[in-house]
């Protein structure tokens, strides 16, 4: 049986990584920062994948020197799969994030305007080398999928995942703007939408303590949750989230 997983996400926005919370960001310290303050050389140690978002809604290109050169400092004899996210646009670009090591590349406005970029991953380097990310609001009992950083209306998530389930990706993150950095748990209604999804599916979006993982992992067709949330989980936070979820029978790897 295939292994449930914990993902940390990071958002990096030019030369500091951040919280946030509904799509607003706040800065917590550069690469240093993260290093000496929460050990991050550890991390490979109680989690499963690792996301970096490039969250800088200015840039030129995706992978701007300090981006590139922070990532290979953080990531330095940390070993565990990643992947780069945050305005993919050009094959220069997804070329780039392979050579530098990612395993999995996102995407998510490029699924609707620009996905022959989204193509090109599939045929070169293998469909499960594919995650979209889908961020969506709960809107007066509606789920609203939002594009351009959470500030483009898209259509309505139901729609979003049938068009998701025909392109068939090798993951979907489901990201939660609603509950982004609150802690109050994750969407527990949504997962219901994709209870016959064929694709592995990744929850995002509210998670404040161990609890919240197990609402969502255990459901047989999720396979990943995923948090962004710095304060929460690094120090001791993933090793006590793993800890509870094996004691509560939930098939997460085991560590000493």
């Amino acid at each position: 049986m295939v292994k449930k997983r914990l993902i940390f996400i990071l958002y990096y926005f030019q030369g500091y990584f951040y919280l946030s919370r509904n799509f607003r960001l706040q800065s917590v310290g550069d690469v240093n920062w993260l290093i000496d303050k929460f050990k991050f050389k550890n991390i490979g140690d109680v989690i499963d994948e690792l996301v970096i978002f490039n969250v800088d809604r200015n840039r030129p290109s995706f992978l701007n020197k300090a981006f590139f050169s922070d990532c290979e400092k953080l990531l330095e004899n940390v070993y565990v799969p990643f992947a780069f996210g945050g305005g993919i646009g050009t094959i220069d670009e997804v070329n780039r994030c392979f050579l530098f090591g990612c395993d999995k590349v996102i995407f998510s406005t490029a699924f609707f305007d620009n996905r022959y970029i989204i193509d090109f991953v599939k045929e070169h380097y293998g469909n499960q080398a594919v995650v979209l990310n889908i961020d969506y609001k709960i809107e007066g009992g509606n789920r609203i999928c939002y594009v351009n950083n959470g500030t483009q209306v898209q259509m309505n998530l139901i729609d979003c995942l049938k068009e998701v389930e025909l392109y068939m990706p090798g993951e979907l993150i489901l990201n939660n703007i609603t509950n982004d950095g609150t802690g109050v748990g994750f969407d527990i209604e949504t997962i219901t939408l994709v209870e016959n999804a064929q694709i592995p599916i990744i929850i995002a979006g509210g998670a404040g303590k161990p609890e919240h993982f197990l609402t969502v992992l255990v459901n047989d067709h999720i396979s990943a949750a995923a948090t962004g949330n710095l304060f929460n989980f690094l120090g001791s936070g993933f090793y006590d989230v793993r800890k509870y979820l094996f004691e509560k029978g939930i098939n997460v790897r085991e560590i000493s």
